[in-house]
């Protein structure tokens, strides 16, 4: 995308600046409308001023990466880069507007009535996730911080039982184009939804591995699904190494996720779960790699309709058989399992 260069005031011209949506540690993000177009949008202004004391190069690569990876996506899921101006001081990036909050505060609101998503809600939820998730991933991009303040909705719903929003990822600032190798090996992410691979790399220990690919997203969507199915988070603590460790632990041992009864999830809803919840190459007990995000599209638990025809048996085996998960009953037994 080509970047304008222009003083602040031609920017002004452009653009009638609204009210102010946010601000970060770099910039602040603004509701704006499109003089000529009339065309509403959210104009994030980055403060090159707060990046002082780094190389010119240093700052061109933060502030510039995320808008060339940007301006070369394109999915219904995503939120629209439409504009980029840089004048003296700030970089301002003009962005496809969501007015209707983020995941985060829709859970939020659930979690204050003490309720959370049912599965054929989230599943509506979680399928636009993974679309997205799956072109980035095609596309050999890793978002590198999904978590639910970063998933958007289009349009405000005043009832989740009935409105179906429209979802958009945004704040690819972290995003890296993973290249033909598709290794990383930054330290970076939220910490409740930081895959245990990427903890690795900030450890002096000699089970650091290479790096990580994009399967770190796939964690992360799986950590989202099971705050969208139970309210809470597999992995809590308000000591940030704690959590960490709880984290890691899930990739050096076999682990399991495991839900309260009262949630009284499906059985492809825990093997879907259980699918992303796990060491990207699955070596422990021979179990199956991390699912992909083309691979849970395919999972029964993202096929309600065939459910409901009497496929979901022969569909769940098949399920099983390929990811050797654990099968849980929804009852006051114990558990099954099929490894």
């Amino acid at each position: 995308m080509f970047v304008r260069q222009m003083k602040l005031c031609a920017v002004y011209k452009r653009y009638d600046i609204l009210n102010q949506l946010g601000s970060g540690a770099f910039g602040t993000v603004w509701k704006a409308c499109q003089r000529k177009t009339k065309t509403q949008c959210a104009m994030k202004a980055i403060d090159k001023k707060k990046f002082e004391g780094l190389g010119a190069a240093e700052i061109d690569s933060m502030i510039f990466r995320e808008i060339q990876l940007m301006s070369n996506l394109s999915h219904p899921n995503i939120v629209d880069i439409l504009d980029v101006f840089e004048t003296p001081r700030f970089v301002t990036i003009a962005l496809e507007l969501c007015t209707g909050g983020d995941l985060a505060d829709l859970l939020l609101s659930l979690k204050k009535r003490r309720e959370y998503m049912s599965e054929s809600i989230a599943q509506i939820y979680f399928r636009q996730i993974l679309s997205a998730l799956n072109y980035l991933h095609t596309n050999r991009v890793a978002h590198r911080d999904l978590k639910p303040e970063n998933v958007m909705l289009k349009h405000k719903i005043k009832n989740i039982h009935v409105d179906v929003p429209v979802l958009k990822l945004a704040d690819f600032g972290l995003a890296r184009a993973t290249g033909s190798r598709g290794l990383m090996t930054t330290f970076c992410g939220t910490p409740y939804y930081v895959a245990p691979e990427v903890i690795e790399q900030n450890s002096s220990s000699s089970s650091k591995g290479p790096g990580y690919s994009s399967s770190v997203d796939m964690w992360s969507a799986g950590v989202m699904l099971y705050e969208m199915l139970t309210g809470t988070r597999p992995f809590e603590d308000s000591d940030g190494r704690t959590l960490f460790q709880k984290i890691t632990r899930a990739l050096r041992h076999d682990f399991r996720v495991s839900v309260k009864s009262k949630s009284s999830l499906s059985i492809s809803a825990m093997d879907l779960l259980n699918g992303l919840l796990r060491r990207p190459d699955g070596m422990i007990r021979r179990r199956s790699h991390r699912m992909t995000a083309s691979e849970c599209l395919e999972h029964s638990w993202m096929h309600s309709e065939k459910r409901k025809r009497g496929n979901d048996d022969a569909r769940r085996k098949k399920d099983l058989k390929r990811h050797k998960t654990v099968v849980y009953e929804n009852s006051p037994k114990k558990s099954a399992t099929n490894s």
